[in-house]
């Protein structure tokens, strides 16, 4: 058998270069547990929810009704006259599902929970604000959002539906407050609800 000393050379060189490299770069990455998971000790299960925000944008510019009405919108138009108040600051692009009102930080005053969707999109509402002083305090995106209350904590269960959407399968997230005064997830499960 007659070996090609040029394809062994070749692959030898390789071999070791790709060993030097992925043992050089395994060095150079800094490894903290807050960001490997694999490191972290859990008590509660994994929460995979992620299509959240904190935040602090105050509202500004809000359109007028005859603003709306240049528009020629019949759906924008009708979105206004239902929630008056925050309309102007959706529209054209968003529409307004529902407005509530919660008291999420327990501080004996309600936070507006403002249900909102792209223009034409399925399973609304898909998007929520949570405003405090004219300030939208939290975001968060999914499929029919539904916040439910808390008792005698500092948060709230967020539920978005799980597809196929007409299951009655959806993903609950407790939220709860943090020291500094944000919100994370807290724990997570899907549910089937009984129809």
């Amino acid at each position: 058998m007659k070996i090609n000393w040029k394809i062994l050379l070749v692959v030898v060189v390789f071999v070791g270069a790709l060993m030097y490299f992925t043992n050089y770069y395994r060095k150079s990455i800094d490894i903290q547990p807050e960001n490997n998971p694999e490191q972290i000790n859990r008590v509660i299960p994994d929460v995979t929810f992620n299509e959240y925000k904190n935040q602090e944008r105050r509202f500004s510019g809000s359109k007028t009704y005859e603003q709306i009405l240049t528009l020629n919108d019949d759906r924008a138009t009708r979105n206004y006259l239902e929630f008056p108040k925050w309309a102007g600051f959706y529209l054209p692009l968003y529409t307004i599902d529902g407005v509530e009102e919660m008291d999420i930080d327990n501080d004996e005053k309600k936070e507006q929970i403002i249900y909102y969707s792209c223009s034409g999109c399925n399973a609304p509402p898909r998007s929520l604000d949570i405003i405090k002083d004219m300030t939208i305090i939290f975001t968060a995106n999914g499929a029919s959002l539904e916040l439910k209350p808390l008792t005698n904590e500092k948060g709230f269960y967020l539920e978005t539906a799980i597809i196929p959407r007409d299951s009655g399968a959806i993903t609950r997230v407790k939220f709860l407050t943090n020291d500094d005064g944000k919100l994370y997830p807290f724990s997570e499960e899907d549910v089937t609800l009984v129809k």
